[in-house]
């Protein structure tokens, strides 16, 4: 921008040169050399001002998460747990998993599957899978384990996740997908995220 002003007033220098009287009729054939440069310098500084953040992106500059259009654990969770009410109306989470292969990098995915308990039903369980954000299958197991209801402060599939990539040699391992468990002791829920080096236990609570 600045070689264009310099360029723009030394051209007016010789179109009223000092002494004259009013615009004198003098062809400057480099005139439009003048403008293309002035131009290409403008373009030159709006790139590097985009990529060097000066101009304001939305979200604060924040780039959004890669797979938000996907569904997470807790939304998924609501529509399983509303289908295993029909089953028992105490039915209690015992665990859920995400599919693997289908399962975005912050660990959440629109195919899920879910296990629920009840105190009313002994040595069974009620299997929830949900594909593509509605339920494809509901039935009844055999299944011994223990259940519960999911906190609310429980920390996200997320948060999990960037918690394993702080432990060192873990930061860039593939997430092929995320598991939810009630913990043995009946107090304490786990994240379980399956990578392409094992699966790495986080605690949820």
């Amino acid at each position: 921008m600045i070689l264009w002003v310099i360029c723009y007033n030394k051209h007016m220098d010789i179109q009223n040169p000092v002494g004259t009287q009013g615009p004198v009729n003098m062809q400057n054939p480099n005139k439009k050399y003048f403008v293309i440069a002035g131009v290409a310098v403008l373009a030159v500084i709006l790139i590097v001002m985009w990529f060097g953040g000066l101009f304001s992106r939305p979200g604060g500059g924040e780039r959004p998460d890669p797979d938000t259009n996907l569904m997470s654990s807790r939304d998924a969770g609501d529509i399983a747990l509303a289908r295993a009410k029909e089953w028992d109306a105490g039915a209690k989470l015992a665990q859920m998993n995400s599919v693997v292969g289908q399962t975005g990098v912050t660990g959440r995915s629109d195919d899920w599957n879910f296990i629920f308990v009840s105190s009313q039903k002994k040595d069974k369980a009620f299997e929830v899978q949900i594909r593509n954000r509605a339920v494809a299958s509901a039935q009844e197991i055999l299944y011994t384990a223990a259940g519960g209801d999911l906190p609310d402060n429980v920390i996200s599939s997320k948060e999990a996740i960037a918690k394993m990539r702080q432990i060192p040699g873990y930061e860039n391992l593939t997430v092929q997908s995320v598991e939810m468990i009630y913990g043995p002791d009946g107090s304490m829920w786990y994240w379980g995220i399956k990578t392409d080096r094992g699966t790495v236990t986080i605690e949820a609570r």
